[in-house]
């Protein structure tokens, strides 16, 4: 496993874009998505990666740091994004069913669609030389469009190829190279758009999915779907009427791009390829880099951008090219499913790729700090005295979170079963920590975080949830109900008694006081008086419109996940009979969520919500009159920024608050405030509409109080 820093997209959503009937007294806060769905194909210019991401349109990435790449526009187009080039302000995409789109990428910030041409079939391949655009088009023929003004497209001229599946297009020195699914490639002459004349055409029995030119060789990569069969060949086309192989290399899986920097070959499928090209006939392959599913890359000096179907844009450093390390990443958030709070930072699990920790200080502008990276799928997480607990699919991890920007691993243990594999929950007691799997749960001692061991095992098949409250654990099982165990000697769990009802399905359990409530799927919440651990009495069963199915209780606030229906919050002022305050619909609400000071945190998959509660909580249970220990200028966010950032000062006590922008040669530019202010966090909007772009410095300061410094970039 490698550690390295991400940047997630951030999307905020305020409660004025919900409809009044979707939500009440819970307004959604911030969200992040980053999940692209199937990226396909990159290009990259200058600082951005420019990333054709299927169904999910248009990905801009600011890529100046290469360890922190982080995403500055998007833009949802119709079709499928399978490839795409960039020239000048443009973007040319095929989008497949949708025909090719063209895209005003001027600012990167705000893509904006200008223009498109709807074609016959599918558009797979574009090529962009000069004034037109060449356009693969799927079982129809060579397209030529005049692009001399991209807002109006004009078609040139047509080659047709009737039932040929071309998939993609390169255009060099007056030819063009077309590959073609399942019936090899074929080159035309296009210098006089006049009279175009194919000139070659070659079937190779295999699916060509791309092609490239280097000099005077021609390479293709692709494979045969159903035997997985790869191949890399090379052609010498000095004579471009008689292409003659002159290399070729097998693999055992398809291959779908390649990109050349100078001599080196990058091909990508199974992983990343590199090959040594400088002897054509002879590649000579440097390493194979099996950590993503490539299907597109691009390499800038050291980096490699590789466009990957799952986890959207990885970066790779290749200082050393035998061994290639993972820097970087954004995109791809497939499986979120838990997360723990622990001061300001939320530890959130995605189930595919790993532990994030994202900056939840401000929740209407949520910002991700680090993330390390998973061999395996994680599952669980929980946290203590600044350690993150979790576990992949062998073995028990913790980390040391004391600096959420470098989270390390400082601890591991194997177990003696498969349980691991399975997990769904963690929970900490003192000095152990219980492991909740399917079919069971483990104790593991954690008083020396550095080396956890397994304690005990106990069965329990379909185990869903549990809670632990003096000495006794609570732990749901979906068909058997609720098992009650005494683990005053965890090595020795006693089973003290069962609660069950016949057709119930139980999802979840919390525990307040001397109460226990159950999330049961087919009846609603069961309310049960556990003051006697061995002898549960249900005092009260509530019926709602949705079926709760997770639970998490914060003060004397229930909070319940419904699977497809959302958040609901219950009052626990009478504790046998709550009553609902709030609810905020969504289309699917994740399990394993979190709560502090009336705040929701939730993965939901491919996505993250912040609910802010406040407004269902009774005034005075509120914290809203805390006031801060300390000054403090926080880091401004978006940072690199294009028309404004945010600026969050916090102050202790009442002051005269200045804020103000300078150059590099410490030149005051702007001031932003200058003031008398409370005591409390403020924020302000930096605009930089009237800068240049370049670095600035923000200094915030109170006389004799407080002087602070923030660096900020402006990007235009």
């Amino acid at each position: 496993m490698k550690r390295f820093t991400c940047c997630l997209i951030v999307m905020l959503a305020l409660a004025a874009t919900v409809a009044a009937q979707d939500s009440w007294n819970i307004q959604l806060a911030s969200s992040l998505t980053s999940f692209w769905q199937k990226s396909e194909d990159l290009v990259v210019v200058d600082q951005y990666a420019f990333v054709a991401a299927g169904e999910s349109g248009l990905h801009i990435v600011n890529i100046s740091d290469p360890t922190r790449p982080f995403e500055v526009g998007s833009l949802d187009l119709p079709g499928y994004s399978r490839s795409l080039v960039v020239v000048g302000d443009y973007a040319y995409i095929a989008a497949f069913s949708a025909g090719l789109r063209i895209v005003d990428v001027s600012d990167p910030f705000t893509p904006s669609e200008v223009a498109h041409v709807e074609m016959p079939e599918l558009v797979e391949g574009v090529a962009v030389s000069g004034n037109y655009a060449y356009v693969a088009n799927y079982r129809q023929g060579l397209r030529i469009l005049d692009v001399s003004d991209p807002t109006e497209p004009v078609q040139a001229g047509f080659w047709p190829l009737p039932n040929i599946e071309l998939r993609n297009i390169v255009v060099e020195n007056g030819y063009a190279y077309l590959a073609a699914e399942g019936n090899g490639f074929y080159i035309f002459d296009i210098s006089d758009l006049t009279n175009v004349t194919m000139v070659y055409y070659l079937n190779l029995y295999h699916e060509i999915w791309d092609i490239a030119v280097e000099d005077d060789y021609l390479y293709v990569v692709g494979g045969r779907t159903w035997s997985d069969e790869g191949v890399f060949i090379a052609y010498d086309i000095i004579d471009r009427s008689n292409p003659i192989e002159i290399s070729r290399v097998n693999f055992n899986y398809r291959q779908f791009d390649i990109y050349f920097d100078y001599n080196m070959a990058y091909v990508s499928g199974d992983g990343v390829h590199l090959f040594d090209v400088s002897d054509p006939s002879n590649p000579i392959e440097v390493s194979h880099n099996t950590r993503s599913s490539a299907y597109g890359t691009a390499a800038v000096g050291n980096s490699v951008y590789v466009a990957d179907y799952f986890d959207g844009l990885i970066v790779y450093d290749y200082a050393a090219p035998t061994l290639p390390v993972q820097v970087g990443r954004c995109g791809g958030l497939w499986y979120s499913e838990c997360a723990a709070i622990m001061e300001d930072v939320v530890y959130m699990i995605d189930r595919r790729s790993g532990l994030y920790a994202l900056d939840v200080s401000d929740p209407y502008s949520l910002n991700s700090l680090s993330f390390y990276e998973a061999a395996t799928a994680y599952h669980g997480i929980a946290i203590k005295n600044q350690l993150v607990f979790t576990a992949n699919d062998s073995e028990l991890l913790v980390f040391d979170a004391s600096d959420p920007l470098d989270l390390t691993p400082i601890g591991f243990c194997s177990g003696s079963t498969s349980y691991f594999e399975y997990g769904e929950a963690i929970l900490l007691s003192g000095d152990h920590l219980f492991y909740q799997s399917y079919d069971g749960f483990a104790i593991l001692d954690v008083a020396d975080p550095t080396s956890p061991f397994e304690v005990s095992w106990t069965d329990l098949y379909y185990t869903r949830d549990f809670d632990v409250s003096n000495d006794y654990l609570y732990a749901v099982d979906t068909y058997l109900g609720l098992h009650v165990y005494d683990v005053s000697n965890p090595s020795e769990l006693i089973e003290v008694t069962t609660f069950s009802v016949p057709g119930s399905l139980f999802n979840s359990v919390a525990l307040q006081g001397s109460y226990a409530y159950l999330a049961d799927l087919h009846a609603g919440l069961r309310i049960l008086d556990v003051s006697d651990p061995t002898s549960p009495v249900e005092l009260n069963l509530i019926e709602f419109d949705f079926p709760p199915s997770q639970l998490e209780i914060d003060g004397d606030y229930l909070y319940c996940s419904s699977g497809n229906i959302g958040l609901h919050i219950l009052s626990l002022a009478d504790p046998v009979h709550p009553f609902e305050i709030g609810y905020h619909d969504l289309t699917e609400a994740g399990e394993r969520f979190c709560v502090a000071d009336g705040f929701a945190f939730m993965p939901d998959e491919s996505m993250f919500y912040i609910f802010d509660c406040n407004e269902a909580l009774p005034v005075e249970e509120r914290d809203v009159t805390l006031v801060p220990s300390e000054f403090a200028l926080s880091a401004p966010y978006p940072n690199p920024f294009n028309a404004a950032t945010t600026i969050a000062v916090t102050l202790p006590a009442a002051g005269v608050l200045n804020v103000a922008v300078f150059n590099p040669l410490g030149q005051r530019v702007t001031v932003v405030t200058n003031t008398r202010v409370a005591a409390g966090v403020h924020r302000y909007t930096l605009d930089g509409s009237a800068l240049a772009s370049g670095t600035y410095f923000v200094r915030a300061t109170v006389p004799g109080q407080m002087e602070e410094s923030r660096k900020v970039v402006l990007v235009k």
